[in-house]
C-alpha cells in the first residue's frame, strides 16, 4: 500500500481542499501532515522511547493520586471487558504510560511494542495515534487499523478518553489497544466510563481532602482561640471541649466526651439552664463554687436547633474573669512601667528613699507615700511594684481627690446591673477587683470622704468587698500603696482623717524629699530631661553657665515636675540654638534673678537710717541738738540711735569740746 495523501484521501473518501465540519478525518489528515513534515518513515518508524526507572519514579510521584484512583478502574474495566488481546492503559498529559493493565504479550506480538510504564506514546514517536488525537481534539477519540500513519499499529484498534479536572483541563488520558479488531461502540463506552470514573474518583477525593482540610481548620481554629469552648447535646452530654477549655475546667478533654457535664466538672453546670429553659446568654459574669474554691467566669452560650427549630444542644463559650481583667488592665494602661533605676539622684536622701523602697517591695505591706506634689509618688509606687513578686500582676492607680464623692464607693468596689441610674448592663468590675494579683495605688488619700474611710479600713482588714447594690462577698488580692502630699497625722489630730485608718496605712512609710532639700541632684536631673527632649526633637542641647546657675538657686517650689517643665519650656523656646540661655527659661526663674540683683543694690531701712543720721552728724558737727531738729527727732531718741549704731560724735561741756567715742569702726574725728 501507498501511504500518501492521496491514497488516504481515497480511502477515507473526503477531499484534501477543506472540511464542512472539524469530523474525525480533519484531525487524522492533519496528524498525517504533521508526521510527513517531521519525516517519519511509516514503513519503519514508530518504535517507541522509554524513561528509566528513576524518571518513571518521578512522573509516577507527580501524578500519584491519579495513578491511585485509577489504577482499582482500570483492572476492573479489563476484567469486565473479558478480553485477552487488549490493553488498558493511563497516560499523562505528556504521553508517557503510567499505567498498563491487560494482555501486553499479545500487543508485542504483532507490533513488537513492549507496552509497559515509562512508554511514550507522542506523535513525534509512534505517529498518528490515539492519545495525540484526544490531545488535539480535547475529546474522546478511535482509530483503527491504517488510520495509524506507522504500519507497526495496522493491526492495532485504539480508542482514549480525556480525564478532566474541575477547570476543564486535561490531566490524563486512558487509552484502550486491541489486537486484530475494530473500534467498537464497547471499546467507546469501555474508556469513556473508566475516564469519567476517575474523573469522579479525583473530585470526590478532592471534596474529602476540602472537607478534612476544612475539618482541621475549624479544630485549629477552635483549639487556637484562647476562651474555653464547650458544646453539649440536647441530653446535657458533652459532644466536644477544646483544649483551654478542658484547662481552665481542670479535666482531661479524652475523659469528658459522652458523659453529661455534671460528671465533667465539680460545680453546678450553668449551661444546663440553658437546654431547660432554651434562652441563651451573652457575656454575662458568673460567680461558682467549687472545690477549687470560688470560680469567676464570663460565659456566653449558643443554642443550636434544627432545620425544624427543635433544640438540639448548646455551645457555650467561657473565659476566667481574671484574664478578662489582665487584658483590660494592658488596654487602660494599667501597668507600671518605671523601676528604682529611673529615680534618679545620688544625694542622700534620695539613696536611703531606694533602700527603703526595695526593702518595701520585698513584703506585702501597706505603704505610705508622703511627699509634696511633684516629687514623684506614683513613679516611686510603681518601681515598689515593678521589684516585688507582683511585677507581673495589674498596677492600678486611682486619685482619691479626682472623683466625685458619690461615685468614690462604685469606682473603688464597683457596682452590679441596675444598681443605679445609668448603670451598665452586666455591672462593673472596680479598682480593688482590677488590682487583683497585682497593686492597687490610692492616691491623694487625704481627700477620700470620711464615710467612705471607714469602708476602706473593712476592705484592707477583710480582703473582701461588696459591689454597689450586690450582696455577694467578692475576694480581693491587692497590695495597697497611699500617697499624699498633706500631713496625715496632722489631719489626725484635727478630727479630719481616721486614726485607725491612719495607723492601718501608716505601716511602712517613706518620705520624698523635695528638690530644694537635694539640690545636689539638680544637674543630672537636667542632663536627663535634656535627653527625654533630644529623643523627641532629635537634637541634645546644652546649657549655659548663667543659665545652669539660675536653676541652682531656684527653690523649686514643684519640685522634680517643675523642673521638668521647665527643661522641655527652655528647648521650645531655643528652637534651633544649640545651647539654653537664661532668656529660654520660664519667666519665674528669671525674675527670681532680677530680685537677687535688685536686692544687693537696695539698703534695708536700718542701713538708709544709719546712713543718714552719719550724714547729719558729720554736717552739724557733732551737735546731737541741731541733728535731732535736722532728723525730726527728739535728742533722747537721737542718743539711742547713736549708741545702737556705734557712732562717735563730740559734744561741748563747759566750752569745752569733749568727745564721745563709741567703737565704731568707720568713725572719723570730726573737727571743730
Amino acid at each position: 500500500m501507498t501511504f500518501n495523501y492521496t491514497s488516504l484521501n481515497v480511502q477515507m473518501g473526503f477531499q484534501r481542499d477543506g472540511f464542512s465540519h472539524f469530523g474525525d478525518e480533519y484531525y487524522i489528515l492533519n496528524s498525517w501532515r504533521r508526521c510527513q513534515e517531521l519525516g517519519i518513515d511509516p514503513y519503519i518508524s514508530g518504535q517507541p522511547t522509554y524513561l528509566n526507572y528513576e524518571q518513571i519514579s518521578r512522573r509516577l510521584k507527580a501524578n500519584i493520586n491519579l495513578v491511585n484512583i485509577a489504577e482499582p478502574i482500570l483492572k476492573e474495566a479489563y476484567r469486565l471487558a473479558a478480553h485477552h488481546k487488549l490493553v488498558l492503559s493511563l497516560l499523562d498529559v505528556d504521553g508517557y504510560i503510567l499505567i498498563v493493565t491487560g494482555d501486553a504479550e499479545a500487543i508485542y506480538q504483532y507490533t513488537g511494542v513492549n507496552y509497559v510504564p515509562g512508554m511514550h506514546c507522542g506523535e513525534k514517536t509512534i505517529g498518528t495515534n490515539c492519545f495525540s488525537l484526544v490531545m488535539q481534539s480535547g475529546r474522546p477519540f478511535s482509530i483503527a487499523g491504517m488510520e495509524h500513519y506507522c504500519q507497526r499499529y495496522h493491526y492495532v484498534a485504539c480508542s482514549a478518553a480525556p480525564i478532566k479536572n474541575e477547570s476543564g483541563n486535561i490531566i490524563g488520558v486512558v487509552v484502550m489497544d486491541e489486537i486484530e479488531g475494530e473500534v467498537s461502540n464497547c471499546s467507546q463506552g469501555v474508556v469513556g466510563v473508566a475516564a469519567k470514573a476517575i474523573e469522579t474518583g479525583i473530585q470526590m477525593q478532592m471534596a474529602q481532602e476540602q472537607m478534612s482540610f476544612t475539618n482541621r481548620l475549624q479544630s485549629m481554629i477552635v483549639e487556637s482561640i484562647s476562651d474555653g469552648l464547650l458544646k453539649i447535646d440536647a441530653h446535657g452530654i458533652v459532644t466536644h471541649m477544646n483544649a483551654n477549655g478542658a484547662r481552665i475546667l481542670n479535666v482531661m478533654t479524652r475523659n469528658c466526651i459522652g458523659k453529661h457535664i455534671s460528671d465533667v466538672v465539680d460545680f453546678e453546670p450553668v449551661v444546663l439552664n440553658a437546654l431547660k429553659t432554651e434562652q441563651g446568654y451573652v457575656d454575662k459574669e458568673f460567680r461558682l463554687e467549687s472545690k477549687r474554691g470560688e470560680l469567676n467566669f464570663v460565659k456566653t452560650a449558643i443554642l443550636l436547633r434544627d432545620d425544624h427549630g427543635q433544640l438540639n444542644g448548646v455551645v457555650e463559650i467561657f473565659r476566667e474573669i481574671k484574664r478578662i481583667r489582665k487584658k483590660t488592665n494592658q488596654m487602660i494602661g494599667a501597668k507600671a512601667i518605671f523601676t528604682l533605676d529611673d529615680i534618679l539622684g545620688e544625694s542622700a536622701p534620695i539613696v536611703n528613699m531606694r533602700r527603703l523602697a526595695k526593702l518595701t517591695a520585698a513584703s506585702e505591706t501597706t505603704v505610705l507615700l508622703e511627699g509634696e506634689s511633684g516629687t514623684g509618688k506614683e513613679l516611686l509606687a510603681q518601681a515598689i511594684h515593678n521589684c516585688s513578686y507582683r511585677s507581673e500582676g495589674p498596677f492600678v492607680a486611682i486619685n482619691c481627690g479626682a472623683i466625685p464623692r458619690e461615685l468614690m464607693e462604685s469606682e473603688l468596689f464597683g457596682y452590679e446591673e441596675g444598681a443605679f441610674t445609668g448603670a451598665k448592663n452586666g455591672g462593673r468590675a472596680g479598682k480593688f477587683e482590677m488590682a487583683h494579683g497585682g497593686t492597687l495605688l490610692l492616691d491623694e488619700v487625704s481627700e477620700m470622704p470620711f464615710d467612705m474611710q471607714v469602708k476602706l479600713l473593712r476592705v484592707l482588714q477583710q480582703n473582701q468587698i461588696i459591689r454597689v447594690g450586690g450582696s455577694q462577698v467578692v475576694s480581693v488580692d491587692a497590695r495597697i500603696i497611699v500617697a499624699t502630699n498633706r500631713n496625715l497625722w496632722q489631719m489626725v489630730q484635727e478630727g479630719k482623717f481616721r486614726e485607725d485608718l491612719y495607723y492601718r496605712l501608716n505601716v511602712m512609710d517613706i518620705l520624698l524629699p523635695p528638690l530644694r532639700d537635694r539640690t545636689g541632684d539638680v544637674p543630672l536631673l537636667i542632663q536627663h530631661f535634656l535627653h527625654k527632649c533630644a529623643r523627641r526633637d532629635g537634637r541634645l542641647k546644652n546649657i549655659s553657665p548663667a543659665a545652669m546657675k539660675l536653676l541652682m538657686n531656684w527653690h523649686w517650689p514643684g519640685n522634680v515636675r517643675e523642673l521638668e517643665n521647665s527643661i522641655e519650656h527652655a528647648c521650645c523656646l531655643s528652637e534651633n540654638d544649640a545651647t539654653i540661655e537664661v532668656e529660654h527659661l520660664p519667666r519665674n526663674i528669671q525674675n527670681n534673678e532680677c530680685v537677687n540683683r535688685l536686692a544687693e543694690q537696695t539698703m534695708s531701712l536700718k542701713e538708709a537710717e544709719r546712713a543718714a543720721i552719719e550724714n547729719v552728724i558729720q554736717i552739724t558737727q557733732g551737735n546731737v541738738s541741731q541733728s535731732a531738729k535736722l532728723l525730726g527727732i527728739g535728742r533722747n531718741t537721737l542718743y539711742e540711735k547713736l549708741k545702737e549704731y556705734s557712732i562717735s560724735y563730740k559734744f561741748s561741756v563747759g566750752g569745752v569740746r569733749k568727745s564721745n567715742c563709741v567703737s565704731y569702726s568707720n568713725s572719723s574725728e570730726i573737727s571743730t
